[in-house]
């Protein structure tokens, strides 16, 4: 259950896209990655694995909430599929929590250090315009052309 070590715990590798610097979050363990601004709809998953992917399995299993505390059923279990992995969410989320679920699967030997993530992307959600936004527009829009036609 031990977290990588050296580069392998810098979390922040896993936001810097699929570049191989990658974040192992340890046999076992969980990490939360916290999103800038809210995201929906599709979300992708890089994993870097060095050694062969069939006779070394690795796994996770994927939570999503909006407000980090709240996490419900896993929106996504994932083993360590060449290359990255998409799936969708429905609902608007900012935190996604990762479980290494390595230990648990068939095939397990108890070595390395789990399911290295080498990046995460989402499809951010749109920014609602406020209601309020919109009715202040409205009414600018009418008073200029009540002003236009008291002059003509």
């Amino acid at each position: 259950t031990n977290p990588g070590t050296g580069a392998r715990s810098v979390i922040e590798n896993a936001y810097a896209g699929p570049d191989g610097s990658f974040f192992s979050p340890g046999l076992g363990c969980e990490v939360v990655f916290s999103f800038s601004q809210a995201f929906t709809g599709e979300v992708t998953i890089w994993e870097a694995t060095n050694g062969s992917r069939t006779s070394y399995p690795e796994g996770i299993e994927v939570y999503a909430s909006a407000d980090g505390l709240s996490w419900g059923a896993p929106v996504a279990s994932i083993l360590n599929n060449p290359g990255s992995t998409t799936f969708s969410v429905a609902g608007i989320y900012k935190y996604l929590k990762i479980v290494d679920v390595t230990p648990t699967l068939a095939g397990y030997a108890p070595k390395g250090d789990g399911f290295d993530i080498d990046a995460i992307s989402a499809t951010l959600a749109p920014i609602p315009v406020p209601a309020g936004a919109a009715l202040m527009g409205g009414a600018l829009l009418g008073m200029l052309g009540l002003r236009r036609s008291r002059k003509g």
